[in-house]
């Protein structure tokens, strides 16, 4: 229980739970060069995700895959507000597609379970990490994309990839309106 990890000259801050009748919220533990942590208030969940441009940026990240992780654990919709405000670039749509995520020395099966135009939230039984460059080919439609793993819930086994240029590569016969505007 008393294991807190030294990063620099100061110990992270060790989170406050908080007992089962109270709403969780994301506690920010501490954060180093390439990444933003975070603990569930009420499950001890551990989360954390990639700085790729700016610690914002990775902190809403770190938010969505939060509010992820209390809708299947909690069974809730967590409302957190954040300071920062990135408008979303494309509608996400819930679906299930099959698909492989390869990498340089890896290949491993997975599905979806929300897409955009952007990349998509994945559920692949391996460990991915954070900045990982991957590729991902979808069966249904034998289109294939470069992508980066933006995002990693490891309990979960949940996956955020961005795709390196924005694309409808799952095969949405009716996309939202925002997704024509890259379309080939």
């Amino acid at each position: 229980m008393g294991r807190d990890k030294v990063i620099g000259s100061a110990p992270a801050l060790r989170p406050r739970m908080l007992d089962n009748s109270q709403e969780p919220r994301l506690l920010i533990t501490h954060r180093d060069a390439a990444h933003v942590y975070g603990v569930c208030s009420l499950c001890e969940h551990r989360l954390h995700a990639f700085i790729r441009d700016t610690e914002q940026q990775a902190r809403l990240l770190l938010n969505r895959g939060f509010k992820q992780h209390c809708r299947g654990r909690h069974e809730m919709i967590v409302s957190i507000p954040t300071k920062v405000s990135a408008p979303r670039r494309s509608t996400r749509v819930a679906a299930d597609v099959l698909i492989e995520v390869l990498g340089e020395r890896f290949a491993y099966a997975g599905e979806t379970i929300t897409v955009n135009l952007h990349g998509a939230l994945v559920r692949v039984a391996a460990p991915l990490n954070p900045a990982d460059r991957i590729t991902l080919h979808v069966h249904g439609t034998g289109k294939s994309a470069g992508a980066a793993v933006v995002f990693a819930d490891y309990e979960a086994s949940q996956f955020g990839v961005e795709l390196d240029h924005p694309e409808n590569i799952w095969g949405m016969a009716d996309p939202p309106a925002d997704w024509t505007l890259s379309e080939s």
